[in-house]
């Protein structure tokens, strides 16, 4: 499973959220809040791509550690 995504700034959760279940499905993600940054936690590949292309889109303020199929081998 690959990291979480760390996103700052979301000041409207409940729209985020429906965005964000619009674009994944219902059961697509699982939210967790810190005091700096609300983790996302995707459910699969597709999933995390597509919460990315849309965190991007949006020019999000937002930091996640590459799954490990984009890791390179040592």
């Amino acid at each position: 499973m690959a990291p979480p995504i760390h996103i700052k700034n979301i000041f409207n959760f409940s729209a985020f959220k429906t965005i964000l279940k619009n674009i994944t499905g219902p059961n697509g993600f699982n939210c967790k809040s810190t005091t700096s940054y609300l983790l996302v936690q995707h459910t699969d590949k597709q999933t995390y791509n597509a919460i990315i292309d849309h965190l991007h889109e949006t020019s999000a303020s937002f930091h996640s550690f590459a799954p490990p199929s984009l890791r390179t081998y040592e």
